[in-house]
């Protein structure tokens, strides 16, 4: 009689399991999977883009938060916030340049991004030392 207790309660104890972990897994592909890469590419050739004249980057403050995306990836999110109040111009009527400021109680370079204003293109990124 224990024995087949014991097996009964082992065997609720897997289904419950089983069930908790693929309603986990389920839960987790749906929150945290939000695309898919794909192998082959879609086809797009055939439609008209947005037309944006006066450019996927039409101001600083775009400018500087497209320069904080990539930045934060290459470099230390520390090392670059430190560099605020950046230094925000632009060059040729064409590109935003975003480079950061170092205080007088710090020691070594700055970061500086290019990013075309027409399309968002990242043209330049370095560090001086």
């Amino acid at each position: 009689m224990k024995n087949s207790v014991l097996i009964v309660l082992v065997l609720l104890i897997f289904a419950c399991n089983k069930t908790m972990q693929t309603s986990n897994d389920h839960d987790t592909r749906d929150t945290l999977r939000i695309f898919e890469v794909t192998e082959i590419p879609l086809d797009y050739d055939n439609f008209d883009g947005i037309d944006k004249t006066e450019g996927y980057v039409p101001n600083a403050d775009i400018a500087v938060q497209i320069a904080e995306s990539i930045l934060f990836n290459i470099y230390k999110k520390e090392l670059i916030i430190e560099q605020r109040p950046y230094n925000v111009f632009f060059k040729n009527n064409s590109v935003w340049c975003v480079e950061g400021n170092l205080s007088k109680e710090m020691d070594g370079g700055v970061f500086y991004i290019e990013i075309r204003k027409s399309d968002g293109a990242i043209l330049k990124v370095l560090h001086t030392k």
